[in-house]
């Protein structure tokens, strides 16, 4: 079952349980007026008991120093601090990684779990979703110094799947959705994906949806790192490659070391 081929209200409701992965990434500025600066999206990763939060190192790179800030759930209410020099660098993977601890928030967080890397079946016809915040829709109202998050994805059914850089063609994508309401109609494939880098991109089946809960087969297929404007693809690291960061920034699989 297609995304389009659902009712209007459950194709947001799909989208608004598949959105809660995602979160805003910004940066301290340290100028009066202009705290925040928007760098693009991150999302959180359960290994076993551990939490990591997953961006990539170009995102770091426009940071130049400063904090780091993840909005958390959807304002400056709740800002979750990183400073960088506690991040894990992977540059050739374009990769960021920072372990998080804190109870109080983790137990309110919506997470992907590692298991969710495992290959997909290729027989099956899945769909793409690149889980984001785009640009264009988040930024600071500079009058209340409020932080608006609104949560997007960009849907197609065309992938190549690579053994290190996935492939995602959005010649002809889908749609480009909002959980409460559409996006500007962008012009661009670099204006669609702007805000997107270091966005989850998952590979699902809707096998049925009853209400707004659906019964989903859901993969982590990707870390989402750079488009091409000339061939309209987007282009994300290959999860395996984020589980060989985590092995060797974090020693994930302590047993594996001893075998």
């Amino acid at each position: 079952m297609k995304l389009l081929e659902l009712p209007k209200d459950k194709q947001e409701a799909l989208l608004t349980a598949l959105l809660r992965f995602t979160y805003p990434l910004y940066c301290t500025t340290g100028v009066d007026g202009f705290e925040y600066h928007f760098i693009g999206s991150c999302f959180p990763l359960r290994v076993g008991k551990r939490v990591f939060f997953v961006f990539t190192d170009h995102q770091y790179k426009l940071a130049n120093g400063e904090t780091i800030l993840i909005a958390y759930p959807e304002s400056t209410e709740k800002l979750i601090g990183i400073e960088s020099n506690n991040v894990a660098r992977f540059e050739s993977l374009d990769l960021a990684i920072f372990e998080f601890s804190d109870a109080n928030i983790l137990e309110n967080l919506h997470m992907l779990d590692i298991s969710l890397c495992t290959p997909q079946n290729k027989d099956k016809n899945f769909e793409y979703a690149v889980l984001g915040c785009h640009r264009a829709v988040n930024f600071l109202n500079y009058e209340t110094k409020e932080i608006i998050v609104k949560k997007g994805a960009l849907i197609t059914d065309k992938a190549n799947l690579g053994n290190s850089e996935q492939e995602f063609d959005f010649s002809s994508f889908y749609m480009i959705a909002g959980t409460d309401e559409t996006l500007p109609n962008l012009k661009s494939i670099n204006e669609q994906t702007q805000g997107l880098s270091g966005s989850p991109v998952v590979a699902y089946i809707i096998n049925e949806m009853n209400g707004a809960n659906g019964d989903l087969d859901l993969k982590l297929v990707g870390i989402a790192t750079h488009v091409s404007e000339t061939n309209r693809k987007l282009y994300a690291t290959h999860p395996m490659e984020l589980i060989s960061a985590l092995q060797c920034g974090f020693n994930i699989f302590p047993d594996h070391e001893n075998n």
